[in-house]
């Protein structure tokens, strides 16, 4: 009895020690709020938007649209875990790719970035649009409906085409609301169909 109860203890230990040193499976997690939802989530896989300018038109193809938010944050689940890479933290993020069409020249990428650092804060945005690449910004106040990217705070892609744009529109709602071209062309949202919803 007394060996039983020794051997039970050593067990016990030694199970114990092999959790404390592979670390408890915890997993530090955000979630995207509601007012985050808004300004993350304007595209679908399979739209088709149109843009007007002047006298022609461009065409933007939204391709894949990636959409990570934890289903809750009690820190035992193991939702978004990847141990083989030590990975704990599952922040809340969105991004979409797109193809844009215009005047005869391609710029594709990833659209916009977004994610949720921190519960206590918005979450962060930055939008990549014909080559040229924005700052990172705090989502701003339930107030606001837009956030303007304006050409000095944008970074030129390298090795790749470049759209010369003056400045760029987003709406919560509805992604890119219109953007200036260096020449003063302004292109608006004007239409947005899915392709995908009607096969």
């Amino acid at each position: 009895m007394f060996n039983r109860n020794k051997h039970m203890v050593f067990v016990s230990y030694i199970l114990c020690s092999l959790i404390i040193a592979c670390g408890l499976p915890y997993m530090k997690k955000t979630q995207f709020g509601e007012m985050d939802m808004e300004w993350v989530t304007p595209y679908h896989e399979g739209d088709i938007i149109v843009f007007h300018g002047g006298n022609s038109l461009d065409t933007m193809f939204i391709s894949e649209v990636s959409f990570n938010n934890p289903a809750n944050r009690f820190i035992l689940d193991t939702e978004g875990q990847n141990w083989m890479e030590g990975i704990n933290e599952y922040k809340a993020n969105s991004s979409c790719d797109y193809t844009l069409i215009h005047n005869g020249s391609v710029f594709n990428g990833v659209l916009f970035f977004a994610e949720k650092e921190s519960m206590d804060d918005p979450a962060s945005f930055s939008i990549s649009f014909g080559g040229n690449y924005s700052k990172t910004v705090i989502l701003p106040s339930q107030e606001k409906d837009t956030i303007q990217f304006e050409k000095a705070t944008f970074t030129k892609g390298v090795a790749q085409p470049v759209l010369e744009i003056k400045s760029i529109t987003w709406h919560k709602r509805i992604g890119i609301k219109e953007y200036v071209l260096n020449n003063g062309t302004v292109f608006s949202f004007w239409d947005k169909k899915n392709d995908v919803s009607e096969k």
